[in-house]
C-alpha cells in the first residue's frame, strides 16, 4: 500500500503491473466515482478503469505507441494521481453529451398530479413538480433516480437542466393579440394562476383609457403559460 498526498486520494495498492487508487469522500464526489479507479496494462499500454456512478463502467487506454507506450505506463503506475485530469476530462465530456438528450421540456398532469415532462433520446420521462410550487421539482426526485440511473446518465446534471426551465419558464397569465402581448403576473401554481384569471382580465379592462383600447383588449386573448 503507497499513501499519496493528493486532496482525492486516501491510499494506493499496488500489484504487478497494476495499481488501485482508493479515494476519499471528497474525491469520490468530486469524479462521481464509487470507490476507486484503477490502472494498469493493456498489450503494454496504461489503461485506466472505474465505475461512474451514473454512467457506468469506463475505460481510457493511453497508446501514443512506440517506446511512449511504456514511459507513460511507468509513469502513471508510479504517479497514479496523474490519472486524475482524464477522468475529469470523461465526466465533463459524458455530462455535456447529456445535455443535448434532455429535449421538449413543459409541463402537464399525469392522472391529475402536476410533472415535469421531458424526452431522453426520444423516450418520454417526468418528474413530479412540488405540489406548493410549480417552479420546483417535488423534493425526492424519485423518477430522476431511476431513470438517470437506467439510462447511464447524470443525475444532477439533468436535475439542473430542469431547474433551469422552470427557472425560465414560469407559471403565468398572459394577454396576447397577434405579435403583441403582456404580462399578467406569474404564480407559483396552476390552480392560483386558474384562480386569477377573470381578476387579471378585469384589471386589465379597468386599466383602459377608451373604447378603442377596451376593444383591443377584448379582441386579444387571456390565456395561462403553464
Amino acid at each position: 500500500m503507497t499513501i499519496i498526498t493528493h486532496k482525492y486520494i486516501e491510499t494506493v495498492d499496488n500489484f504487478k503491473d497494476s495499481v488501485v487508487v482508493w479515494l476519499n469522500p471528497v474525491g469520490r464526489k468530486a469524479l462521481n466515482i464509487k470507490d476507486a479507479f484503477e490502472i494498469n496494462s493493456y498489450c503494454g499500454c496504461a489503461t485506466i478503469d472505474w465505475d461512474d456512478r451514473d454512467f457506468g463502467d469506463q475505460e481510457i487506454q493511453i497508446a501514443p505507441g512506440g517506446s511512449e507506450d511504456a514511459r507513460i505506463l511507468d509513469y502513471m503506475l508510479n504517479n497514479p494521481e496523474s490519472a486524475i485530469e482524464y477522468i475529469e476530462n470523461r465526466l465533463k465530456a459524458l455530462k455535456e453529451e447529456a445535455a443535448h438528450r434532455v429535449t421538449d421540456i413543459r409541463r402537464g398532469l399525469i392522472d391529475n398530479t402536476p410533472a415535469l415532462l421531458f424526452k431522453v433520446d426520444g423516450q418520454d420521462l417526468c418528474e413530479w413538480l412540488d405540489d406548493n410550487s410549480h417552479t420546483a421539482l417535488e423534493g425526492t426526485y424519485s423518477n430522476l433516480r431511476y431513470n438517470c440511473r437506467h439510462l447511464f446518465l447524470d443525475r444532477e446534471f439533468v436535475e439542473n437542466e430542469l431547474k433551469e426551465w422552470l427557472a425560465e419558464n414560469p407559471v403565468k397569465i398572459e394577454w396576447a393579440k397577434g405579435n403583441d402581448s403582456m404580462d399578467g403576473g406569474s404564480y407559483d401554481t396552476l390552480a392560483e394562476a386558474e384562480a386569477a384569471l377573470e381578476s387579471v382580465k378585469a384589471e386589465f379592462l379597468a386599466q383602459c383609457g377608451t373604447d378603442e383600447d377596451r376593444a383591443n383588449i377584448e379582441a386579444g386573448e387571456f390565456r395561462i403559460i403553464w
